[in-house]
């Protein structure tokens, strides 16, 4: 199949150097496609249809810029994004190819991931607080990045709130008792939480071979706030958690080494509410549960 000419154009041929695309891989809300040049150079493309799909991309595209100028081995380099020529309302994302045959090694990924988290933010944000300079998606679901001064504002306001339905009143007043008397102990105000690129959506299948990671949902966010759904679903071995806690310790920030796990899970909660709002099914009762043992362990009058 012969290139969009948005994509023939992004990629800057040299004169005479033919292109082909076809379907590679899969994924759950774009096509995806491998691009092969006439000179053997591979490509990855992903398109799909809508404002959404608009988003989408300029989110992926956004965090992957962040990532690789973080550090380049951690994922793959973005070219380009944008409307496609031929085919009215559709985008595209295109970006270098990784081979993902590579062996997996958790202990690189866990020193990639530590580099990032240990970034400092770029000058032009460094005044901003959280946030992120565009939207991005998880799964399909928009989030909102707009800056803000702290991070315990950004973690409320721009990730919880949003994802609590507003008929579901269990749900809202468990939040709420969440937002008011277990998050401030979690988080203090003295906590010294600086802002860290984070990939935003780790789950295993978004790690691949060679340390590296693949569609990232990026934020400047608490570096923990990473950690969330990787412990959710699991697949990340204890290799892996030695070597990453080697560089970013437990009790960074002034934060209780042994309040961890607690605080881990509370970053959990955003996946389990997003998995809720796109999949239904138990994922509530998940949410639900681990507030309520939050608000037992931490809501108490002398919290």
């Amino acid at each position: 199949m012969k290139p969009d000419l948005a994509i023939l154009t992004a990629l800057n041929l040299p004169a005479g150097v033919t292109a082909a695309v076809a379907p590679h891989g899969s994924s759950g809300f774009t096509s995806t496609f491998k691009v092969t040049t006439g000179n053997g150079d591979n490509y990855f493309l992903k398109t799909g249809k809508g404002t959404s799909a608009r988003t989408m991309f300029e989110g992926e595209y956004t965090s992957l810029h962040h990532l690789y100028t973080a550090n380049p081995s951690i994922t793959s380099k973005p070219i380009s994004h944008g409307p496609l020529s031929s085919t009215p309302n559709t985008y595209y994302l295109l970006t270098s190819f990784l081979n993902l045959s590579l062996p997996p090694s958790q202990k690189l990924l866990a020193k990639n991931l530590a580099t990032i988290h240990l970034s400092p933010i770029p000058p032009e944000f460094k005044q901003l607080g959280f946030g992120f300079p565009v939207p991005t998606c998880c799964g399909n679901t928009e989030q909102d990045n707009t800056w803000t001064p702290t991070w315990r504002e950004f973690f409320i306001t721009r990730r919880i709130l949003p994802l609590l339905p507003a008929h579901d009143q269990e749900l809202r007043s468990l939040a709420e008792n969440l937002i008011n008397r277990v998050i401030p102990r979690l988080l203090p105000d003295d906590a010294e939480i600086v802002p860290a690129l984070v990939h935003g959506d780790l789950w295993a299948g978004n790690a691949v071979g060679g340390g590296r990671v693949i569609d990232p949902s990026c934020c400047y966010a608490h570096s923990e706030y990473e950690l969330g759904i990787m412990k959710l679903f699991g697949g990340f071995d204890k290799g892996f958690w030695e070597e990453y806690c080697r560089f970013v310790p437990k009790d960074r920030g002034g934060l209780k080494e042994e309040e961890w796990e607690d605080r881990v899970e509370l970053y959990a909660l955003f996946h389990r509410l997003n998995h809720y709002r796109i999949f239904g099914g138990g994922y509530r009762d998940g949410a639900i549960r681990v507030m309520e043992k939050l608000i037992g362990r931490y809501g108490g009058n002398g919290g």
